[in-house]
């Protein structure tokens, strides 16, 4: 047993080590893999790739999976309501999170948007964060031929640019107006 000391057992299988150009070293991947598929627990597929980096880009749209509008309304109504009335402006309404009426949303938007501008004046972290918050607002202006999909593209882009104005307020600024 002193030649099988290197190798490993598994329930009664022996697995030699190979050098595995995924990992770039010795292991047992290729004899696990082969082991799995005898087994009926796996299936190989003979184009898969030998190197990380081979991979073919997703022809699906999985890559760019953008939440149905009412969840990233949801966030931006999370935002607005833990940020924006705390640190910005509590005289905004408290929003509703059920899913969205887009025009609260956007109406709360404009409200933090020219309270920022109002009271901010010209610097340039306050800046930053008024131009998202602007942003913001205007991805949620729906055109007439906008669809569900134009709709979800929209509420997300929103959303983002409402997290982008509070991480530039986070990162940058950390208090409220006035402070």
């Amino acid at each position: 047993m002193s030649g099988l000391a290197a190798h490993h057992v598994v329930e009664g299988f022996v697995l030699i080590p190979e050098y595995c150009p995924f990992h770039q070293v010795e292991d047992t991947c290729a004899p696990m893999v082969r082991l799995l598929e005898q087994a009926g627990l796996l299936a190989l597929t003979p184009d898969a790739p030998a190197h990380p980096g081979q991979e073919e880009p997703a022809t699906d749209d999985s890559v760019f999976s953008v939440p149905a509008a009412e969840i990233s309304l949801r966030r931006i109504v999370l935002r607005i309501n833990t940020w924006g009335r705390t640190a910005l402006d509590p005289t905004i309404p408290r929003l509703d999170v059920a899913p969205g009426d887009v025009r609260s949303v956007r109406y709360a938007l404009q409200a933090l948007y020219e309270t920022v501008q109002e009271k901010a004046g010209v610097d340039r972290q306050w800046w930053r964060v008024k131009e998202r918050l602007a942003q913001a607002r205007a991805s949620l202006v729906r055109d007439a031929l906008a669809d569900a999909e134009d709709d979800r593209l929209s509420a997300y882009l929103a959303a983002l640019y409402v997290d982008r104005a509070y991480a530039v307020w986070e990162a940058e600024i950390k208090t409220g107006l006035g402070s």
